[in-house]
């Protein structure tokens, strides 16, 4: 079965840069997609948990095309030229596109406690990996504050799998963690299945902004 196609992102702004400027400029580009680009089923925005200059993104579109549709409309176009007239990353911006196998689903900005993983296994790894991440999701995807865990891997470099996932706040990530599933996965990790140290980063959602005229503050709620 062919799924979506998904992104990864990761932002590290300069510290002198708008935080505020960007996330704004950012939200457009969001709410556009959202609602003008009949293959876009998901666009999160979110706050790093340990690093304020830090955001992340997830996107998920119905095909590769949809995607590459995605790249000429004139809001994205208009967030790459933000981006680059006020040069406000302290780094490359980081993305990673990857092929998921569920059915294609859309998704309106919510609230939630979210994970980006990057899993890149070891060739001898591979079956069983395979084999665990398929029940790991459907075993996930009952828990009651599990709202979302999808999962894929890159088109491009075979092995590297990608995960995003969503829970009803950090109690509901905690909840994960408890489970026998998760703990089936800590086993696995014990055999060093991974080419290079896993990639976890952890963010709390960005539905939308309240702007402070003055300070250029802003409220995630």
């Amino acid at each position: 079965m062919s799924g979506p196609v998904a992104l990864n992102v990761k932002f590290v702004l300069k510290p002198t840069a708008s935080r505020a400027d960007f996330l704004d400029a950012l939200r457009v580009d969001r709410d556009q997609t959202l609602a003008t680009e009949p293959g876009s089923l998901l666009f999160v925005i979110g706050q790093d948990e340990n690093h304020l200059h830090t955001i992340h993104l997830h996107e998920q579109y119905k095909s590769k095309s949809d995607l590459e549709y995605h790249n000429t409309t004139p809001h994205f176009k208009d967030f790459i030229e933000y981006i680059s007239a006020n040069d406000v990353c302290a780094e490359d911006i980081l993305i990673h596109e990857y092929h998921c196998q569920h059915s294609p689903v859309k998704h309106k900005p919510r609230e939630a406690y979210c994970l980006n993983v990057e899993s890149c296994i070891k060739p001898e790894f591979r079956q069983e990996f395979l084999q665990l991440m398929k029940l790991h999701q459907q075993k996930s995807q009952h828990e009651p504050k599990c709202l979302l865990f999808d999962w894929g891997e890159s088109p491009e470099t075979p092995n590297s799998f990608y995960m995003h996932e969503e829970y009803d706040g950090m109690d509901g990530y905690k909840a994960h963690e408890a489970s026998a599933h998760f703990e089936k996965f800590m086993v696995f990790n014990q055999q060093e299945p991974y080419s290079k140290p896993q990639v976890v980063s952890f963010y709390k959602t960005i539905v939308r902004l309240i702007l402070s005229n003055q300070s250029k503050d802003f409220l995630l709620l």
